[in-house]
Order: structure tokens, then C-alpha cells, then sequence
């Protein structure tokens, strides 16, 4: 399915698993009307070349936490973008677990610490966050959830690079 698209509408920046992958956005794919116009591409293309059967969600925003979450949003077949300026208020509606980075048990600790929904847990600070966790995750996590680039440390199958805007395609079966 990415050699596909790589060569038809943009490259893939990295792939998250067998139906999930970013597209890092340069340039003037970064505003707003040309991205989404981008990922309505990558979507035309899957329909045309899979079929009806695989459809897919996209979202856009400045880094891959909220492109993710913005997909989510319009899932199986939408598409969503994400910005700073309407955060949190576009997503104030998820619950705690809907966010990327939130398990079961730091749900709990979050709610322990008196955090029941997103719009607390945007208010955090990045040394909250922290503590909360018990690492740097939380202060990560964080700071995506705000809009900033933050560099994860790099795993063996993952690359994270210094981009202002990603393209998040999640694929799924019918």
C-alpha cells in the first residue's frame, strides 16, 4: 500500500504499522487548504487503487499527536485538521483514553490527580505532566497535545524528523 502513494500523491514520512502512516508536509503543503487537499488525494488514491473496501481517515496538523487525534476524529472515512489556535476546544469533547499516550493506569493516575478530562489535562505544565507520568513522556505528550515538534527519542523501526506539519492516514477494512 506506501510505495503506491509515495509515487502518487507524497511521500511517506513513516509508517506506523500495516494501515497507519505519516506524511511529513514542506512548503506550501503546509497551509491548511493544500494539505487537506493533499490527503483528500491520498484518499482518492486508496478508493481508485484498493477499492471501496479499505477506506481511510486522514488528519492534518503541525505534529503527529494531533494528526492522529484529527483522524480519529473523522474516522473510517473523514477528514480533520488540528491546530493550536482551536486547542482544546475541538477536542475538549474526547475522553482521557482517546488521547495517544494514555493508558488504563495513567488515566487512573490522571484522575487520581483530580485530571477527568482534556480540557484539564491541556492546562497542565510540562513539569506537571512530567511528575504525573514519572518521566519525560507526560512533558512529551504534552507539548504535541499544544502543537509543538518534539523529538522522540528514536526507536529502531522509527524515524521523527523536524517537520512543521503531518498528513496521519489510518486505513480500515469494511
Amino acid at each position: 500500500l506506501g510505495d503506491v502513494y509515495k509515487r502518487q500523491v507524497l511521500p511517506i514520512h513513516a509508517a506506523h504499522s500495516v494501515d497507519e502512516f505519516s506524511c511529513r508536509l514542506l512548503g506550501v503543503q503546509q497551509e491548511l487548504p493544500n494539505a487537506l487537499a493533499l490527503g483528500r488525494a491520498l484518499q482518492g488514491a486508496i478508493l481508485k487503487d484498493v477499492g471501496p473496501a479499505m477506506r481511510s481517515s486522514v488528519g492534518v496538523a503541525p505534529n503527529k499527536l494531533l494528526a492522529k487525534i484529527a483522524a480519529e476524529l473523522e474516522k473510517p472515512s473523514g477528514i480533520n485538521w488540528l491546530h493550536p489556535s482551536v486547542m482544546p476546544g475541538k477536542i475538549a469533547h474526547l475522553a482521557l483514553k482517546d488521547i495517544p499516550g494514555i493508558s488504563k493506569r495513567m488515566m487512573m493516575r490522571l484522575e487520581r490527580a483530580g485530571i477527568n478530562d482534556v480540557s484539564r489535562l491541556y492546562q497542565m505544565t510540562p513539569k506537571e505532566a512530567r511528575w504525573l507520568w514519572g518521566n519525560v513522556t507526560g512533558e512529551r505528550v504534552l507539548r504535541e497535545l499544544h502543537g509543538e515538534t518534539v523529538i522522540w527519542p528514536r526507536k529502531q523501526n522509527q524515524s521523527l524528523g523536524h517537520a512543521v506539519s503531518y498528513t496521519h492516514l489510518r486505513a480500515h477494512e469494511t
